[in-house]
């Protein structure tokens, strides 16, 4: 009994959890369940779980007033500015942040919990996915991003459920001031359309900084000659579904062209595909320089087999191709990433018919080889560095796999490629059509109804236009026989 009448009695009045006696003090309000920190001083704080003088302090409070200093999330977001405070304490009462929250000189800040905060009027819900919640301020339009769990979020356009919430914001451009990597969202008719790295502990306030037309994204497009390009950008995070040349060995620049031009339709066709039980490849008979390595699954036969093989693979490259040129044809630039050596003519034979392929190509072209760079010089729109990087060492060093990401990374930086202007291309390409079509149809005009003076409408046309088909549907299709080869020829 006399706990509860001291419970009752310290719930009705602020508890100081930490004092500097400088000025700068920490309490906490157990009837609102507000956490409260002053600053009356000159000089701006930040807390740090480092602080062991204020830790031991908010320990020592937490014991003697167990109902005080809760254990979760706390916020503070000032609309009329957009910045926000948080805080997270730990069971124990002491600072858990995943990043430390400023107080500025002469300030103070009222935070409260997140799940209070989360039901206020000024917000929206977006999405909610256990410990994290995204949040809209009705009133400045920001989004605020919260994650309790005490390991770091990763919101990205694959996760699919937080895609499809996110299309009801408003399109635009959403940042945060601190300058990070990773605290970008692109917001399109696709819903979030960039990766956005949400730490242990802690929330983020994106505010949105303009329309999408304000970012120029680039598409990255691997063309071989191996699979290192995936894996490093694998490493620094900027992979999204894959393309053609992700995982496949490309020994010819000439061969990449070739089919790029055509369509990549030749590339999955079985009877041009055979394997080799020796090298434990897939080769491609007409492009010799074309082989796969990850295209056997556990319990496959390739040699009694190959059929159904060969179906996978026609299901996953005609997948892989169809986003490649959706990229081609969505993104504001593209940016083609050849490793190995090439020469001079060939890449100026893949640019002119990558062009031919696609009048409206805005591209660059970046060959990373260990051969000099003075044979490119002049080249308008090509960049060629010097660099070598060996997936096979990658694979068996992961301190060379991270050396190389960053060496790839320092590479993309003065190509003007990050996180923010990253295109990532739709994964499941029906859908991204299907979404086109409705929000086509959101923002069409109505027709007015016809009046009984209008003209007759014209007949309908004999013939139909046929329908196009995306390259992802292709391997659904009973395509033509090749024509007859002739005998003696």
């Amino acid at each position: 009994a006399e706990t509860l009448s001291r419970r009752a009695a310290e719930l009705e009045k602020s508890k100081v959890g930490f004092s500097d006696s400088n000025g700068f003090e920490i309490t906490y309000s157990p009837k609102d369940g507000e956490l409260k920190v002053s600053n009356s001083t000159t000089n701006e704080y930040r807390l740090n779980g480092g602080w062991q003088a204020m830790q031991d302090s908010l320990a020592a409070a937490k014991r003697e007033s167990p109902w005080s200093f809760s254990r979760g999330l706390y916020l503070a977001y000032a609309a009329d500015t957009g910045s926000m405070t948080s805080v997270y304490l730990d069971s124990a009462g002491c600072v858990a942040s995943g990043e430390e929250a400023a107080v500025p000189p002469g300030g103070s800040v009222a935070l409260r919990q997140a799940r209070h905060f989360a039901r206020g009027s000024g917000v929206q819900p977006v999405f909610e996915a256990g410990p994290l919640r995204i949040l809209l301020c009705k009133k400045t339009g920001s989004l605020l991003i919260l994650n309790e769990a005490d390991f770091e979020y990763n919101v990205h356009p694959m996760w699919n459920e937080a895609r499809l919430a996110t299309r009801k914001l408003p399109h635009g451009l959403y940042e945060c001031d601190s300058g990070s990597p990773f605290r970008t969202a692109i917001v399109t008719l696709h819903g979030l359309q960039s990766r956005i790295k949400v730490p242990p502990a802690s929330a983020l306030c994106l505010k949105l900084a303009g329309p999408l037309s304000s970012v120029e994204r680039v598409a990255l497009l691997p063309l071989g000659d191996r699979c290192s390009t995936r894996m490093l950008l694998h490493k620094i995070e900027l992979d999204g579904p894959c393309y053609p040349f992700d995982l496949t060995r490309t020994t010819s620049l000439a061969d990449v062209a070739d089919m790029v031009a055509s369509g990549f339709e030749e590339m999955w066709y079985e009877e041009l595909l055979h394997y080799d039980h020796d090298a434990g490849r897939v080769f491609h008979k007409k492009w010799g320089g074309l082989s796969y390595a990850h295209e056997v699954d556990d319990g496959d036969d390739p040699v009694n087999d190959f059929h159904t093989i060969a179906a996978r693979m026609a299901k996953r490259y005609g997948g892989r191709a169809a986003r490649f040129e959706y990229a081609v044809n969505h993104a504001d630039r593209v940016l083609f990433i050849r490793t190995g050596c090439s020469s001079r003519g060939e890449v100026e034979n893949f640019l002119q018919r990558a062009k031919a392929r696609y009048p409206s190509l805005k591209a660059q072209f970046l060959l990373i080889s260990d051969q000099p760079s003075h044979e490119f010089h002049g080249m308008d729109g090509v960049s060629h560095v010097c660099e070598s990087f060996d997936p096979d060492r990658m694979y068996e060093d992961m301190n060379y796999w991270v050396n190389c990401a960053h060496r790839f990374k320092s590479i993309l930086d003065r190509h003007g490629i990050t996180g923010r202007s990253l295109y990532w291309c739709p994964n499941n390409l029906k859908e991204a059509e299907k979404e086109v079509r409705e929000a086509e149809a959101a923002t069409a005009v109505p027709t007015p109804p016809m009046s009984h003076s209008a003209p007759a409408a014209d007949p309908p046309p004999l013939t139909r236009d046929a329908p196009k088909f995306s390259h992802s549907n292709l391997y659904e299709l009973e395509r033509p026989l090749p024509p007859p080869t002739l005998l003696g020829a």
